[in-house]
């Protein structure tokens, strides 16, 4: 039998190393492949939810598409390096020094076609890319169209956008240039033509409590102006520390004079009555009847 080359050995070697690094190459395009499936799964499960929106969707799929091409990538470089490396053992085994500028002939085509692959893949994956933003721009317009039917003004570039209640805005959650979802909040209205105030009404002055009775409000800003209201909703359960029910009186506020967080004092029941002038009724004397 004929000895080996010590060359033709360490080719051999060289080229079952490449091998290995093909099939881990694959190994790991294909893990990656698993995670991405999984998050396009679950971004076209939200998107049905109406949770995300259709550029998350696209933004999946080519994550997916750009697995599958790396992973016909990594299948082209095993099938190389496999040929390669079978190549390499028959020198080695057959000791055929002289078939050295075939073989390196031969691994310079391979090489060349491999080039042509990775040009086309390259080429499949900008268009996906392409296909991606360009669904992005046709959601983009579908929104934009879509606020435009729904009554919403658009100028000069601006959209006005209609608050579903009206009131005045007291906090801005949204900044110039954010990027929103049609579910985030961007404005935190107060609408307080009518307000709930709550009193805290002791323990021996809940008998005879109901939903609809009358109540009066009063507070230290205004002395000596009443504000009346029903009440809205009775606790179920007393505060163990204070002994006093909690119930919530819905009052008009038209003038918005009253705001959040202001301390008030709350008449219940009789206390509300309106004020009269009345006389004993031993001092009423009846005539002709």
């Amino acid at each position: 039998m004929p000895a080996r080359a010590p060359s033709a050995s360490r080719a051999s070697k060289a080229a079952e190393r490449e091998l290995n690094d093909a099939r881990a190459a694959l190994e790991s395009a294909q893990k990656e492949a698993v995670v991405h499936r999984a998050q396009l799964e679950r971004a076209e499960r939200l998107f049905r939810q109406e949770l995300v929106s259709r550029i998350d969707v696209e933004n999946a799929r080519l994550d997916v598409e750009k697995d599958r091409i790396a992973q016909e990538r990594a299948e082209r470089a095993i099938a190389i390096a496999r040929s390669a490396f079978e190549r390499e053992r028959e020198i080695a085994r057959r000791g055929l020094s002289n078939a050295r500028e075939v073989q390196a002939a031969e691994a310079d085509v391979q090489a060349a076609r491999l080039e042509a692959d990775r040009a086309r893949i390259a080429l499949r994956s900008a268009q996906a890319a392409t296909a991606g933003a360009r669904a992005a721009v046709e959601n983009t317009t579908a929104a934009y169209a879509a606020l435009r039917g729904s009554g919403n003004r658009a100028e000069g570039g601006r959209i006005t956008v209609a608050a579903p209640i009206g009131g005045r805005v007291v906090h801005r959650e949204a900044t110039v240039g954010q990027a929103v979802e049609r579910t985030a909040e961007l404005f935190e209205i107060d609408d307080l033509r009518t307000v709930f105030v709550t009193a805290q009404v002791p323990e021996r002055q809940i008998v005879g409590l109901r939903r609809g009775a009358s109540v009066a409000v009063t507070t230290a800003a205004y002395p000596g102006r009443r504000f009346l209201g029903t009440v809205h909703t009775i606790g179920g359960r007393l505060d163990p520390k204070t002994r006093t029910l909690p119930v919530q009186c819905l009052v008009p506020n038209a003038d918005g004079a009253l705001r959040p967080e202001m301390f008030a004092q709350v008449s219940l029941g009789e206390d509300v009555r309106s004020t009269a002038l009345t006389v004993p009724r031993s001092a009423v004397f009846e005539e002709g009847g």
